[in-house]
């Protein structure tokens, strides 16, 4: 789980940037072509710095699920997106998610390390 936390989020980036012209022939909005990796960025940062205190409230079980989800949904929604704004809006579902799948690998990985101690 750590490690495919890590690789989906360090991944994600490089991909959108890939397909962004594809994505520019199929649905417009290239004015707003930037936002998509912004966005993802944007949402990592504010979710990847929520989630270890979710994760000692909520356990780190339901915070990774909660993540994987949101990532998931976020990828499903992007792939069929019909407008730049359903895009942009996946988007942040799937940074929130892939930050917090980051952020939570690492807050696991510590919490494995420590009771190892």
């Amino acid at each position: 789980m750590l490690c495919a936390g890590i690789w989906l989020h360090a991944a994600d980036s490089l991909v959108t940037a890939t397909i962004a012209p594809a994505i520019i022939a199929d649905i417009g909005g290239v004015a707003f072509i930037n936002w998509t990796i912004m966005l993802y960025e944007v949402g990592a940062i504010v979710a990847g710095s929520a989630a270890p205190m979710l994760c000692q409230r909520l356990g780190v079980k339901r915070v990774l699920g909660f993540a994987a989800l949101a990532y998931g949904g976020g990828c499903i929604i992007a792939g069929f997106a019909p407008s730049i704004g359903v895009l942009l809006a996946a988007r942040l579902a799937q940074g929130m998610g892939g930050g917090m799948l980051l952020s939570g690998a690492w807050f696991a990985r510590a919490t494995l390390r420590r009771q190892s101690l």
